[in-house]
């Protein structure tokens, strides 16, 4: 379904009076340009991000963005304010999927090898062991690095990662296991 967007004219009058304090207008503007950003934002997610959030989670975190930066946006064409946002919703995509992956690769560390951050005096050593366990993760090959990656560190299920590898749930299932031995292995020399 395409959007149409708002007029030049009447978005560069609206961020003018918003950038003014007019409230209404800076409604005006966000309502105008929710749909055709929501749009954006589902285009823009794929499956990992949507696992964790939800599109519209993702375009009011943009708008809020916006809001704090709306004096730095210059508008040169009628699609400039459009790409302004989606600029600043894929940042906030990528931003979200980055801080998930690594709090479950922590989560995975800590599992892995009994670390445990409670303690601040012990940040150099954790780092050490979460680069000790990244370099133990290059070591294993493709397939059982990705399953690793996909069920330990994105959380999905088997039945999924099956269907990603083009093997019976069972498969994915011994697969894991030996990748989770090996990467033991590897990490205990």
């Amino acid at each position: 379904m395409e959007v149409t967007l708002p007029d030049f004219e009447w978005t560069r009058t609206q961020l003018d009076q918003a950038r003014n304090g007019d409230g209404t207008a800076l409604r005006e503007l966000l309502e105008a340009y929710n749909e055709p950003l929501l749009q954006r934002v589902r285009t823009m997610m794929g499956p990992r991000a949507r696992q964790h959030a939800e599109t519209d989670d993702f375009v009011q975190d943009t708008l809020l963005a916006a809001l704090k930066q709306l004096s730095k946006v210059e508008l040169s064409s009628s699609g400039s304010f459009l790409a302004w946002l989606t600029t600043i919703a894929r940042h906030r995509i990528i931003d979200g999927v980055r801080k998930r992956y690594e709090s479950s690769f922590t989560k995975f560390a800590t599992t892995m090898l009994g670390m445990s951050d409670a303690r601040p005096y012990r940040e150099a050593i954790r780092q050490e062991e979460l680069q000790r366990l990244a370099h133990a993760l290059e070591c294993l090959d493709h397939d059982r690095r990705r399953v690793i990656e996909l069920r330990s560190l994105e959380g999905l299920p088997f039945s999924e990662i099956a269907r990603r590898f083009g093997r019976s749930e069972n498969a994915v299932q011994l697969l894991h296991a030996r990748a989770v031995s090996e990467l033991g292995r590897i990490l205990s020399l």
